[in-house]
């Protein structure tokens, strides 16, 4: 399993858009304009998400990068208990 931070502007076709990224895998939206998206394919790089988010159509500020969802290997916050709830829920174990 490998997680996704996706971050994207509000002027691209939201429901479009949103419904690409469920498409790949699990995904988990906050903050309005960004989603943590957990896939089954390790390999899977952050180019090749957004490849297939962008399809035919031309994406507007988008930013996909790969994430730990380790503890250990570097993330901490304030968020919603969902939030936490969803990112225990996909813990790698790299």
């Amino acid at each position: 399993m490998k997680t996704f931070l996706i971050v994207y502007s509000p002027t691209n076709n939201i429901t479009e858009l949103q419904a690409r990224i469920r498409s790949l895998g699990d995904s988990f939206f906050f903050m309005d304009n960004h989603c943590l998206l957990s896939v089954q394919d390790d390999t899977m790089t952050a180019k090749q998400v957004f490849e297939r988010l962008e399809g035919e159509s031309k994406l507007n500020s988008i930013f996909v990068s790969a994430i730990s969802t380790n503890v250990e290997r570097g993330y901490w916050g304030s968020m919603s208990r969902d939030f936490w709830d969803w990112i225990s829920a996909h813990q790698s174990n790299i």
